[in-house]
């Protein structure tokens, strides 16, 4: 299980890196929508722009918890101590209002395929983010 917290922790990190991208797509937009458009139309694009890094920016907060808490995780020394752990960080959540108390105790796997479907989650807002780009930069040839 150790190998497995290390790992998609690793893979995890580099959402910070997918997150700069998406900040330079977002600015290449919006430079182009201010020098393109002068219409109604310019507003409304800027909205969608923001709309979408801010979305992006809040699953990149996301997946980065997930990437350091597995990161501390990774280093526990035996199973009774994860087990504790995540007692300790469940409750912590709830306490928080980062989690809903009906989450709580769910199994490793269950946890591990989540912060993998953030992740993906966070690919995609990039892919949507330059599909964005493409289709403002289109109308200028």
């Amino acid at each position: 299980m150790k190998m497995k917290f290390l790992i998609l922790s690793k893979l995890l990190h580099s959402g910070s890196y997918q997150l700069f991208s998406g900040y330079i797509v977002f600015s290449l937009s919006i430079l182009i929508i201010l020098f393109k458009f002068h219409t109604f139309w310019q507003y409304s694009l800027i909205i969608i722009a923001m709309l979408l890094v801010a979305i992006h920016h809040y699953v990149a907060l996301r997946v980065k918890l997930d990437a350091e808490l597995l990161e501390y995780l990774s280093k526990t020394e035996d199973a009774q101590q994860l087990e504790q752990l995540t007692q300790e960080l469940d409750q912590s959540l709830v306490t928080l209002k980062l989690m809903p108390e009906q989450r709580t105790g769910r199994s490793w796997d269950l946890r591990l395929k989540g912060c993998q479907k953030l992740f993906k989650w966070q690919i995609s807002l990039l892919v949507l983010q330059f599909v964005y780009l493409i289709i403002v930069l289109v109308p200028m040839f």
